[in-house]
């Protein structure tokens, strides 16, 4: 196949999971006919993101094109869960008045590895003799970090509020680090 034709397939696989995932996560926490509650969003969302390991063995090894877009596609609408799952319970389980540097603390760190890897990339595969070692060894460090989340007790544990208040509610966990006032 067209290798230019193959990547904006990706490219746009990657755009439809994104979306998808993100429409599925309007669901968490909701009522009704369609809602999804599982009782550790982050922690299931951190085990889907998981998949993201799949497109990059996909891309080190010859792997046809319908299982490189199937492959990115799966990832992506799984980062496209993540994100707004955890923007949602960053913002339920922090201070308004900390709730910025939190946030720029979670992005610094999310982030500050990249030029590590953009410089350290090239460097693997000229020493190990190709483009596959480092894509294999990002796949690795994905799947290790992604999944590894699941054994941090603080991860397990992490909830959503209910989407719902008023009698009958449940109340939202009791969190020290939470100083908003619960009065409405």
């Amino acid at each position: 196949a067209d290798g230019e034709a193959v990547w904006v397939a990706v490219v746009q696989a990657g755009a439809i999971g994104i979306l998808l995932g993100s429409v599925l996560a309007t669901r968490v926490g909701a009522t009704g006919r369609f809602a999804i509650n599982p009782r550790r969003p982050v922690l299931w969302a951190n085990l889907a993101l998981s998949s993201f390991a799949a497109p990059l063995l996909l891309f080190a090894v010859p792997a046809s094109a319908a299982w490189l877009v199937g492959g990115y596609g799966l990832a992506m609408l799984a980062l496209g869960f993540l994100n707004p799952v955890w923007v949602s319970v960053v913002q339920q389980h922090v201070a308004p008045d900390r709730l910025a540097r939190v946030n720029s603390w979670d992005m610094l760190i999310s982030f500050s590895a990249m030029p590590l890897g953009y410089a350290l990339a090239p460097l693997a595969a000229a020493h190990f003799g190709g483009a596959a070692v480092p894509l294999v060894i990002a796949a690795v460090l994905v799947a290790l970090s992604t999944a590894g989340t699941a054994v941090v007790p603080g991860v397990r544990a992490l909830s959503l509020y209910p989407a719902t208040s008023g009698p009958g509610a449940p109340a939202p966990p009791n969190n020290p680090a939470d100083t908003r006032d619960p009065r409405p």
